[in-house]
This record gives C-alpha cells, structure tokens and sequence, in this order.
C-alpha cells in the first residue's frame, strides 16, 4: 500500500491520490498505541529514502491525536522496563517535539500544547515531571523555539508570567494564580536548567516577594511556602548579587500602582485593582508587623541560598547605607502624614530592621574575615565623618556671624 501510494519506482501508477487517501484512511483507524511500535520498527530496518519519509511523517503527527502524548510517553516507557529516566525522557522530547514537515512550528505546538498542559497541571508527580521536562528542555530551553517572543515561549512561559504579574486591566483570580505557580513551580524544580530558570523567575521576581510575602502575612501557608520554594531554588542557581541588593531595596513592595494581592472569597489569593483592596491605616503596631514579617521572609531566603561570605555582606552593607541614608540630619522635621513620608519613614525603619537582623542571623559569616569587618564599619564611618563635617562649618559660620548665617543661629537657639 504505501509503495503504491508514494514510491516514485511506479511511475505507472497515474491515481497516487486515490492510494495515499487510502493509506492515509488505514493509519487513522489504528489506535496510537497500535500504530507506534509498528512505525518504529520500521524505521529500524533499511529502505529506500521515500520510504523512511513516508513512515517518519505519519509517526510525527501521532502526538496530535487525542491522548497522543501520554501515550507516546507510555509506549518510550514500556520499552524502558516501564521507567522513564533520564535517556528515556530525552527520547520521547525529541520524539515529541520533532515538527512534521508538512506543518509549520507555530501551528504544530499549538496543537500539542493544550495536551501538555494537561499534563503539566495533572495531579500525578509522575505526568508532572514527564511535561515539565519535555516543555523546559525540549522547547523553552531552544533559542529558535524557546526563547521569550517564539512561540513556544507565548504558550508555555508567557502565560505564566501575565498571570502572576498582569498587565494593565488584566487581574487575576485565585483559580488562575493557582494554576500559574504549579506550573511554574514544576518548571523549574523538575530537570530546569540555570539559564531557563533565571529566564522564567527574572521578570516576575518582584511579584513573586510580593505574593511570598503577602501569603505569609495572611497566614495562606499553601502559597507561601509553594512561592519561597520558587525563589529559593531560583536563588540557589542562578541569584546574582545585584539581584538580592534589588529585592532588599524593594522589601516593602506590594504591587505596581493598578494593582495588588488580596484575599479571595474562598481564602485564596487573588490580584485585583488595587482601588478595590482597602488602603492600609495608619496603624503603626499593623505597619511594624508587616516590615518585620518582610525581613524575615527575606533573610529566610538568604539562608535556604548558596552564598558566599562576601555576598552576604554586601548585603548587609547595602541595607546599612539605605539605613543611613535615610535618617535625617541635623534637627528632625515636623511629622508629615503624607504618603511619601510614610513611605520613606517605613523604608528606613525596614532597613534598620533588616540590618539588625542580618547581624543576627550571619554574624560568623560577616565577621570571619577583615574585610567583612571593614564592609560593615565603612558606611558608619563615612556617616559619622559627613556629619563631624557639617558641625565643624556650622560652628565655623557662628565663629564669624554674618547675615548669612544669623538664620541658622536663630534656628538653633529656637530649638528646645
């Protein structure tokens, strides 16, 4: 049937149309389960190049049927004693992702994502795994088809990333934050790579505190502990030090302006407009409890990473410089309520916190060499020697009054 069909030898054979429609019509009555060793032990043996073509291209779009993949994946299993290993695994990814010529990419893993998905989001560790590894090293680790603007990165990871940080006018349910951080979470703990789980966590690594940190203070120790695990592994591969300075910096970030984390009806956690979630108060004991529960999310992270004495003082020393960088000099202002000065007050007070903390939590490590010791001392030096500084001309300008200068005098003595 099939050298009928294709085989350029008959060239006698005027209806090839009618005998490709009826092998094509014989293959689509075949189960897939059918189907595969059939095919594969044919490509095993010797034949002529039009016949290994012929068979190659119907086994390519085995995949596509209803149930294609997990049973692609069955078939690779049972011929690896029912295991799927690694070898296994790289098998069927490259079984699987191997475009049939007569298709174009896009439209080809369009058709096989929703199968992946399933997969992906399936309760079994085991299908879990299987998807993520065919999904993070068979397509989103591949420049051509993988990479952020293909078409495999807008149906696998893109997804992902405007569900946990969408974009203006776009919110998020808790079902679809949910689906969001399984799938990522599966990407990148099962067979990711350094360079595929920086590109997955990168964009999203603000949201993610945010939500770490809002799941912590509301108590959803689900969400919580499923987004530490993300950043932690992320943390452990592929933090650089300016990452962890950024997310210091950034420790009391809750959302852009259109939006923030809030809890659903059901005790999830969802995102929506951020005019819709009830303002914070002025409750100072409510504001020092949720810096305190960010320092120790923060410092919780540092300790699950791999990092080297160094970076944990650079840490240290960038949270000391904000520290000092924030407290005012000379007399204190009057309290402005405003929001700007509640946000820099809050600021500082966390850096301190932060700084205090640190100092608990690595002391061995910052103070087991000279230069940790020195890191640390520096910004207080520098501040102290700023300030000696400014004293010395204020004193300077009352030694020699002058017009100039009567207002800062007069200010002094008016100070209680």
């Amino acid at each position: 049937m099939v050298e009928l069909a294709v085989s350029p030898n008959l060239i006698q054979v005027t209806d090839r149309e009618h005998f490709v429609g009826i092998l094509d019509k014989f293959i689509e009555k075949q189960s897939v389960a059918t189907l595969l060793p059939q095919l594969m032990s044919l490509l095993k043996f010797p034949g002529p190049d039009w016949f290994r073509s012929v068979i190659s291209k119907r086994l390519s779009t085995l995949p596509l049927r209803q149930g294609g993949v997990r049973q692609t994946v069955d078939f690779i299993a049972g011929a690896d004693s029912g295991k799927l290993a690694t070898a296994a695994l790289s098998r069927t990814s490259k079984l699987l992702t191997s475009v049939p010529s007569e298709m174009t990419t896009e439209a080809y893993f369009s058709a096989l994502a929703p199968q992946l998905l399933e997969m992906l989001d399936d309760s079994s560790s085991d299908n879990r795994r299987i998807a993520s590894y065919i999904i993070g090293n068979g397509i989103l680790s591949k420049r051509a088809i993988g990479s952020p603007g293909t078409n495999g990165w807008n149906l696998f990871a893109r997804p992902i990333h405007d569900s946990i940080n969408p974009q203006e006018q776009q919110f998020t349910s808790d079902l679809e934050l949910k689906v969001a951080l399984d799938r990522l979470s599966a990407l990148v703990q099962y067979h990711a790579n350094p360079g595929l789980t920086k590109r997955l966590v990168v964009p999203i690594l603000l949201p993610l505190w945010g939500l770490l940190c809002f799941a912590a203070q509301n108590h959803n120790s689900m969400v919580a502990e499923q987004v530490h695990h993300i950043l932690a592994l992320y943390m452990k591969v592929s933090v650089t030090d300016a990452q962890l300075i950024f997310l210091g910096e950034n420790i009391l970030w809750d959302g852009p302006t259109h939006w923030s984390f809030r809890q659903s009806v059901d005790g999830g956690v969802e995102i929506a407009e951020r005019g819709m979630v009830a303002s914070s108060s002025q409750d100072m004991l409510a504001l020092n409890d949720m810096i305190d529960n960010r320092v120790e999310q923060y410092v919780k992270l540092l300790t699950t990473a791999i990092l080297t004495d160094d970076q944990i003082g650079e840490v240290l020393t960038q949270a000391c410089q904000r520290w000092l960088d924030g407290c005012p000099r000379g007399a204190p202002e009057s309290f402005d309520p405003n929001q700007s000065q509640m946000k820099s007050s809050m600021e500082t007070l966390a850096s301190v916190k932060l700084t205090h903390r640190l100092l608990e939590v690595f002391r061995d490590e910052i103070t087991s060499s000279f230069q940790g010791i020195f890191k640390l001392v520096e910004p207080l030096l520098a501040a102290f020697v700023v300030e000696h500084k400014q004293s010395v001309e204020r004193l300077a300008r009352r030694s020699n009054p002058s017009l100039a200068t009567l207002a800062d005098i007069a200010s002094d003595e008016a100070e209680p």
